[in-house]
């Protein structure tokens, strides 16, 4: 489907094949689809299922929508994106799934490209998507992706299991990143940056793997800048690094381990996490944290930056905020001890 501006609404964009935008190619204008899919759709080159080409395009992805199991068949490291392709323009996912798509290229879910070609995530979710280069569920060369209220999971690729940045914004807020896998040596499971800059906060990242180097983060060039980050059960390492870049703590990090170097005083390291088992709640994918976790009431409210947790939950609701994309709400922590007469 080729198109400047158009409402998909709930409408089924199937088992179409093209060179670029195997199921929809945006050319100007806006298109949205709301509790429809675009799914089974193949391109030679870029954006299995959706392709934006210009920078006044603009994609909006909402409700229960779909876009899945999509395909890019090209094994260039300039073509993917087998779930969606940024060329330029933006893409506002405000719910929905992003889901089951593989590139033989780069970025298995997402591929942003231009400079001025952006991703804001608001409630939806990246999940078990597959790249034979790099990024899994996100890559990022050019341009800006945001996340807030995200899950990043199940995703596969050689290197940046959930999201690969080699030049790009990335800002993961109230985000959960996990159980996504780097196949490739030093291939960052969770995140990988290669330069540009990325900042978590009220972030997740845990139960990742990669087959060396920094199961949760690996950093080979770029700033990464961290706070109320939560790193846990990610193999073989948390966090490790190789060439260049630079990382910044901000203050309020919790990692059960020491491989992230965490040197602001007011960062935990070495500590048990006390983090669930990934787990559906609100409608996103949570790492709950347990009853003695060291990030209830760890971290330091941002009201700048968000005043709910991935789940739409307060922030924050004890004193002080919690660490990671998980809040704790108190009345459910505290209300049965009141009755039990404490």
């Amino acid at each position: 489907m080729y198109t400047g501006s158009a409402e998909l609404g709930g409408a089924e964009v199937a088992s179409n094949t093209a060179s670029l935008g195997g199921g929809v190619y945006v050319n100007r204008g806006s298109s949205t689809l709301s509790g429809g899919q675009i799914a089974r759709n193949t391109a030679a080159q870029q954006g299995g299922g959706v392709f934006l080409s210009h920078m006044d395009s603009v994609f909006t992805q909402t409700g229960d929508s779909l876009i899945g199991y999509n395909v890019v068949t090209s094994t260039s490291s300039s073509d993917g994106g087998a779930g969606v392709f940024l060329l330029w323009g933006s893409m506002n996912m405000e719910g929905g799934q992003i889901t089951g798509n593989t590139s033989e290229g780069y970025g298995g879910g997402v591929f942003v490209d231009g400079s001025l070609a952006g991703i804001d995530v608001t409630g939806g979710q990246i999940l078990s998507n597959t790249a034979t280069g790099n990024g899994g569920g996100v890559y990022i060369d050019e341009g800006t992706v945001r996340t807030n209220r995200a899950a990043i999971a199940f995703n596969t690729a050689d290197r940046g299991g959930g999201v690969w940045n080699s030049g790009g914004l990335l800002g993961l807020v109230n985000t959960t990143v996990s159980q996504n896998e780097a196949t490739g040596s030093n291939g960052g499971g969770g995140v990988r940056t290669g330069g540009g800059n990325t900042v978590l906060t009220f972030t997740t990242i845990a139960s990742n793997t990669s087959a060396s180097g920094g199961g949760g983060i690996h950093r080979s060039a770029g700033t990464l800048v961290l706070q109320d980050v939560l790193l846990a059960h990610n193999s073989p390492v948390n966090c490790a690094a190789t060439n260049g870049g630079v990382w910044i703590s901000n203050g309020h990090n919790l990692e059960d381990g020491t491989s992230c170097g965490f040197s602001d005083p007011s960062d935990i390291s070495d500590t048990l996490a006390l983090i669930g088992p990934l787990a559906e709640e609100s409608g996103t994918l949570v790492h709950p944290l347990l009853e003695g976790s060291p990030a209830r009431e760890g971290g330091v409210c941002l009201p700048a930056v968000t005043t709910i947790d991935q789940r739409g939950v307060s922030r924050p609701e004890g004193i002080e905020c919690d660490i990671g994309a998980y809040e704790v709400e108190w009345d459910k922590v505290y209300l049965p001890l009141v009755l039990r007469g404490y």
